[in-house]
């Protein structure tokens, strides 16, 4: 299946390609890219009404949430896909208590 790209993830600035099930290993705050099966998808508003996304990226042996907060995801909507499809996201890794989640800081590309 062809790459279709919102972004050049092959860029030589890109962050490193990183497996979910890797990602405990990286340090808070650090951009990484990560590849994965949208397993689930909800939109959301904030107070000030404005859309954003939490999905769920899947491996075969974990997952992790990535946020699309507003003003990323104004720039992706049209071209997220639901759920079953294979994403790379370019994000920031964002510890949280006992769990990790990523803050999608755009470029991402179906795989």
């Amino acid at each position: 299946m062809p790459t279709t790209p919102f972004a050049d993830l092959d860029a030589p600035d890109s962050p490193p390609l990183v497996q979910i099930s890797q990602l405990h290993l990286i340090d808070d705050r650090t951009r990484v890219r990560v590849r994965g099966k949208v397993v689930e998808w909800q939109l959301k508003r904030n107070k000030g009404g404005e859309l954003w996304a939490a999905l769920t990226l899947g491996s075969e042996s974990t997952d992790v949430t990535c946020l699309f907060f507003p003003k990323v995801f104004q720039s992706v909507a049209e071209n997220l896909p639901r759920t079953g499809i294979e994403l790379e996201i370019t994000a920031h890794l964002n510890r949280r208590e006992h769990s990790i989640q990523l803050i999608a800081d755009c470029p991402c590309s179906v795989v």
